[in-house]
């Protein structure tokens, strides 16, 4: 007998935002795939990682914050996700702890200080809380007085590792950008084919920048990183001016590939941008594995310098089997919105 009762409304995932993810998670193993030897050797191995680092974990913050709802934020959601993004990253720190050991026989594990892989985890639980203190207050004064702190925290040396703090004020105004953007709106701003193929050229002229200028580029690397004050860093002489050069490079960048990724379904990254995260937590101890336990890294740097590029397809095929789905989904308490 059939129901007169509606079935509940499934919501339906953004294709677009998924296969922006997938871009970024591919990007972000190939990224610390070069750092097996490639970049210390090559010049065009340091292009291709100062291309990718600086946009990619911006870009993923922003991605957090334009998915964070703030009319769907509770109490008890934020502090779910708090709690759980908390507890993957000692997870991750755990991992990034035990497997070095297991070939090194040296353990190095910091509770409050994270300057490795796992800050990622503690800045989104970082971010989550704060998107919920600051749901009442006006979205362009916390980006003014953000990205001003973000300027002038450089200069405090003392905001660095611990508690992940430098890397929380560096990244909260591509957070916060996100969180003040409607999705639909952003996804149709770069479906505008003006602004596609405006995307493309800038992306384009940015990797011909970067490889024909490799070294002078690749000094920013550490900027883009918002590990360190500017004294840590290793750009000469690094002040705000830097920094706010950086900020744009990672924007403009970060906004050319929004407009170069496909909108429509892909079969491969629709489906699997939607678990990165179990991919950021484990990608590193595959490559460790091959650091300590194979003479991969000498074969890379070993031969001509066209050999790291086996890294562009091996990082995607460590992306897609780490996506795979898994019997009990870890993540499954994590709340978007």
């Amino acid at each position: 007998m059939p129901s007169n009762v509606a079935a509940p409304a499934v919501k339906q995932r953004i294709p677009y935002f998924d296969n922006v993810k997938f871009v970024l998670i591919v990007l972000v193993v190939l990224g610390h795939s070069l750092k097996l030897g490639p970049t210390d050797v090559f010049s065009s191995a340091r292009a291709a990682s100062v291309f990718i680092y600086s946009f990619h974990m911006p870009l993923f913050i922003f991605l957090t914050g334009l998915m964070l709802n703030r009319q769907k934020m509770t109490a008890e959601k934020t502090l779910t996700n708090v709690a759980l993004f908390t507890g993957y990253g000692y997870l991750a720190k755990l991992l990034r702890a035990v497997v070095p050991y297991i070939f090194t026989g040296t353990f190095e594990f910091e509770a409050f200080s994270e300057g490795g892989l796992p800050w990622y985890m503690f800045v989104l639980a970082a971010f989550y809380g704060l998107a919920w203190l600051l749901r009442g207050c006006n979205f362009v004064l916390v980006g003014v007085v953000s990205l001003v702190l973000a300027l002038a925290a450089g200069y405090e040396p003392a905001i660095d590792e611990f508690l992940c703090l430098s890397r929380v004020i560096v990244f909260f105004p591509f957070f916060w950008l996100g969180h003040a953007l409607s999705p639909k709106e952003v996804a149709s701003f770069f479906a505008r084919p003006p602004v596609r193929v405006a995307c493309v050229f800038v992306a384009v002229a940015f990797a011909l920048l970067c490889a024909t200028h490799a070294d002078e580029f690749y000094l920013y690397r550490s900027l883009f990183l918002g590990r360190h004050g500017y004294a840590g860093v290793d750009v000469p002489n690094c002040t705000w001016v830097n920094r706010l050069l950086a900020y744009t490079m990672s924007l403009v960048m970060g906004c050319a590939v929004m407009g170069i990724v496909p909108q429509g379904y892909l079969p491969v990254a629709s489906k699997l941008g939607g678990r990165t995260l179990w991919v950021y937590l484990l990608h590193y101890e595959v490559l460790d594995v091959l650091r300590y336990a194979t003479n991969f890294p000498d074969w890379l740097v070993s031969g001509p310098e066209w050999r790291w590029l086996v890294l562009i397809p091996g990082s995607f095929v460590l992306a897609c089997i780490l996506s795979l789905p898994l019997p009990v989904n870890p993540f499954a308490k994590l709340r978007k919105d």
